[in-house]
């Protein structure tokens, strides 16, 4: 019995469209943040997705703060190392949560640690398709304009 269903779960999820989903670990870290509002996830994961498509072309610069550590280097080793037709895609969002907020006349700053599954997909040196999955977290500063 347990294995029929564990057969008929298996099925379902590999039915399931292949998409881009949300995901929330069991047991997560104590104390680990609030989690984000669904409206402002749904904005957080629209720029996640924007991040993506800007990714290895001259799109994504300008997406990154002078601030950013390292951020010359990224680009570099984008542009030197990364073949042209690689591209990026979110396969799920985790987590959201906020690390730290404060409202500010007209704003709204947070730090988020997003945890966020990523492939990469290109085409190798022969011509084989490929694909890299990597599973991330990312400390981001998020402003948020609201209306005064």
């Amino acid at each position: 019995m347990i294995r029929l269903l564990f057969l008929v779960f298996l099925g379902v999820s590999l039915a399931a469209p292949a998409q881009q989903r949300s995901f929330e670990p069991i047991g997560g870290e104590a104390g680990a943040g609030v989690t984000l509002p669904p409206h402002d996830r749904t904005l957080v994961e629209d720029w996640l997705e924007s991040l993506a498509q800007a990714w290895n072309t001259p799109r994504l610069a300008p997406l990154l703060a002078p601030a950013f550590p390292e951020r010359q280097r990224l680009l570099g080793a984008l542009e030197d190392r990364v073949p042209p037709d690689a591209r990026l895609r979110v396969l799920s969002v985790g987590p959201v949560r906020v690390l730290s907020e404060s409202r500010e006349t007209g704003r709204i700053v947070r730090t988020l640690r997003i945890t966020v599954r990523w492939a990469v997909v290109g085409t190798d040196a022969d011509g084989s398709p490929t694909r890299r999955e990597t599973q991330q977290e990312l400390v981001v500063e998020w402003l948020r304009r609201v209306p005064q």
